[in-house]
């Protein structure tokens, strides 16, 4: 394998890519850290709709890594 076959590979699996995020808004990337998001105790995934009732209290966020020494910066932009 090539390093751009394996990049290649790995987003071929990811959500962002799959729902043409990554490509058309956002140059490729590679995550190097988990993020979940929760609602309910039920993950979030790309694409899901809720109604108002199912997010009127906070979601939990997790960011992942073995280290807690390292500190992460979540950026959102509006697309």
């Amino acid at each position: 394998y090539t390093l751009a076959l394996r990049l290649q590979n790995i987003m071929a699996n990811d959500s962002l890519t799959r729902a043409q995020i990554v490509g058309d808004v956002l140059d490729p990337f590679v995550s190097s850290v988990p993020l979940t998001v929760m609602y309910d105790g039920r993950p979030v995934f790309n694409g899901m709709e809720f109604r108002s009732p199912a997010v009127s209290l906070k979601p939990n966020v997790e960011i992942g890594g073995d280290d807690f020494r390292v500190a992460y910066t979540l950026v959102s932009l509006p697309l």
